[in-house]
């Protein structure tokens, strides 16, 4: 029996033109698209596959449920929220970003007290992910998150490499999938019963 998986990272957020003070600081999983970010997003309906999608999954983050509703819409389809799908955890980082990134790529166990390693990102993705397969066997899926949460489920099929001190993942060394993901992007699942028979990287014209 043959699942279609779409992994979409949500589309460009709004990162200007928002004034926080100490009274309000909008939280990350607040975050909504930018213009151009709703506009992309919309665009997606116009990839002619995803018109074939039955079920749409989402991260409960503003950013990944923006993306989704225009597929929905068009397709009539209810999206099933799963906070499990969020973002990896980044926590108060207490160092610089670059020194962050570079410590959590080189070592998947480090994480800040109160944030996620990758491979405890991975745990919890790849659970949600059977379980959305086994609800749905047979059918075309969409799962709306963000890329480095869907990085972390790949992580479960494909093996992972380095270049330097960057992590990066090869799939029957045929695809190469970095941490560097376009907003919105998109990979596709194709799977026989429980097995990745493909995975396909779809570019998203931005």
């Amino acid at each position: 029996m043959k699942t279609v998986v779409y992994l979409i990272r949500h589309s460009k957020k709004l990162k200007k033109g928002i004034e926080q003070n100490n009274e309000f600081v909008l939280d990350s999983k607040n975050m909504c698209l930018s213009v151009e970010g709703e506009i992309l997003a919309r665009n997606l309906c116009h990839i002619e596959e995803l018109n074939q999608v039955e079920k749409i999954y989402s991260s409960d983050y503003a950013r990944a449920v923006s993306t989704a509703k225009y597929l929905a819409e068009k397709l009539n389809l209810p999206i099933y929220l799963d906070n499990r799908l969020g973002e990896i955890k980044s926590g108060t980082i207490a160092m610089d970003q670059k020194e962050f990134k570079l410590k959590r790529e080189t070592d998947l166990h480090y994480k800040m007290p109160d944030g996620e390693s990758f491979l405890e990102t991975k745990e919890r993705m790849v659970k949600v992910f059977w379980e959305i397969i086994e609800k749905n066997k047979g059918q075309t899926i969409a799962i709306f998150s963000h890329h480095l949460a869907l990085f972390a489920l790949l992580m479960n099929f494909c093996n992972q490499n380095y270049k330097g001190n960057h992590l990066y993942l090869t799939f029957k060394n045929e695809l190469e999938i970095t941490t560097k993901w376009d907003a919105p992007d998109i990979y596709k699942l194709v799977l026989q019963n429980t097995e990745i028979i493909t995975i396909e990287h779809i570019k998203v014209e931005n």
